[in-house]
């Protein structure tokens, strides 16, 4: 296969363009242009637009629904007995800077619930002799090759700085991640090369920085796989399979939410008129002084010693009551939806595509808590191979209570979720699943 050191799979693509738009959201819109999401209406002026782009407030009730549930995630969770000292004795500094596990594990669960997906190396620094796990951000991922549902290769782009005279410049870094097989041999290996952007016209090119590494376990044989791990909010368990945040839905209902506001709140003060009360010391004159304006909008107000004032006569009418109430319903009901996302309580009654989706996501996310434990698993593997000559097969996990996450399921519920089974919206396997961790059978029954 060819392809450029920065090249991106074109199956990614609708992916992708979900994760940036979950990121400006979760952002409330402050670190990307807001006119890609507010835009700019036919026969709108510029001048009108600036003043609603600037009045325009986003709602952040998309980071609060993720923040919710990856902390009851994070929060009801404990490290098995059975795991070795190795792992334990370093659980307050999982990632190099002093993040302990719990709060890693919280960060974690909000970038997977935020971009569909998230990765992590399981590293080794010899100097210190301690693992860490490296976050690998997903739209950093270049260049993948998996054969055989096996990852083969990928690039990592990250950024530095350097410095240039008086100031600094960015230069484009990629690390080659790859599984290699040298020609006449059974051997295979895992090695990372470190390649740097090189600013030449035209098409760009990339420089080797020195020669790969080839890290070892505890025994100094070379690793076989690639140290990472990937979780995805699918079920597909192909190495680097992307799916859409469960999220996105609300994402999107906030996004036009934001636009209803900002019209109404921006047409309301565009349309307050200026008005002038004058007072008099008696009954007012059958025919009183005129009033002058000047340059500069100046206003000249004959026997303006008996006092009086200027107001803004706000608009007012059924139509823009009607408008507010909507706005204030809307806003009540995505409010609601969030709540339904994370604690599956029914605050209103909803359309009927809505509670599927919702219903549907919530049978998603009790299924991702077995996801999530099988990835620390995997995680703690690694780390056993860096950290002991001789692991034991038990490297210990995590356990994350599920009831924490929801009450026993009700029987109304019960045929409900049966229903989605049955409609295929659920499939099977993933119906028993979430019937076993949603308390359905008693504690120790295993399907």
């Amino acid at each position: 296969m060819k392809f450029k050191l920065d090249y991106l799979p074109p199956t990614w693509t609708p992916y992708i363009q979900d994760i940036v738009k979950m990121r400006d959201v979760w952002n409330e819109l402050r670190l990307c242009d807001k006119r890609e999401y507010l835009q700019q209406k036919a026969g709108e002026s510029d001048e009108f637009y600036k003043i609603r782009l600037k009045s325009a407030v986003f709602q952040d009730r998309v980071r609060r629904a993720i923040q919710e549930f990856a902390g009851v995630l994070a929060l009801n969770s404990q490290i098995r007995d059975e795991t070795p000292f190795e792992i334990q004795n370093q659980l307050d500094d999982v990632d190099g800077v002093g993040s302990n596990f719990p709060v890693w594990l919280n960060r974690a669960c909000q970038q997977l619930l935020r971009d569909g997906c998230t990765a992590w190396f399981v590293a080794w620094d010899e100097t210190v002799a301690q693992w860490k796990l490296v976050y690998v951000d997903p739209l950093s991922i270049k260049a993948p090759i998996i054969v055989d549902n096996k990852l083969i290769a990928l690039t990592i782009e990250s950024s530095e700085q350097t410095v240039s005279g008086y100031s600094t410049e960015s230069t484009r870094v990629f690390y080659r991640h790859e599984i290699v097989a040298p020609e006449g041999q059974d051997l295979i290996y895992y090695q990372y090369t470190k390649y740097i952007e090189e600013k030449t016209p035209g098409a760009p090119s990339f420089t080797q920085v020195g020669p790969p590494i080839v890290p070892q376990d505890a025994t100094g044989a070379a690793l076989s796989e690639i140290p990472l791990i990937w979780l995805s909010l699918g079920t597909d368990k192909t190495p680097l399979s992307f799916e859409f945040s469960h999220f996105s839905t609300l994402a999107d209902l906030t996004i036009q939410q934001f636009n209803k506001v900002s019209e109404l709140n921006t047409a309301e003060s565009s349309c307050n008129i200026q008005t002038l009360t004058r007072y008099w010391p008696g009954a007012a004159p059958d025919n009183p002084p005129n009033i002058y304006t000047g340059a500069n909008a100046i206003i000249e107000v004959t026997d303006a010693q008996f006092g009086g004032k200027i107001e803004f006569l706000e608009p007012t009418g059924e139509a823009i009551q009607i408008t507010h109430q909507r706005n204030q319903d809307r806003e009540r009901y995505m409010d609601a939806l969030a709540r339904q996302f994370v604690t599956g309580d029914t605050v209103q009654k909803t359309a009927t595509q809505v509670q599927v989706e919702i219903s549907a996501v919530q049978a998603q996310l009790l299924n991702l808590i077995a996801s999530i434990q099988d990835a620390i698993e995997g995680t703690f593997r690694l780390i056993m191979t860096y950290a002991k000559p001789t692991p034991s097969d038990d490297i210990g996990g995590i356990l994350i209570d599920s009831e924490a996450i929801r009450p026993a399921i009700d029987v109304p519920t019960l045929k409900y979720w049966q229903e989605l089974a049955d409609l295929g919206y659920i499939e099977r396997d993933k119906f028993l699943e979430l019937l076993q961790a949603a308390g359905t059978f008693p504690r120790g029954f295993k399907l």
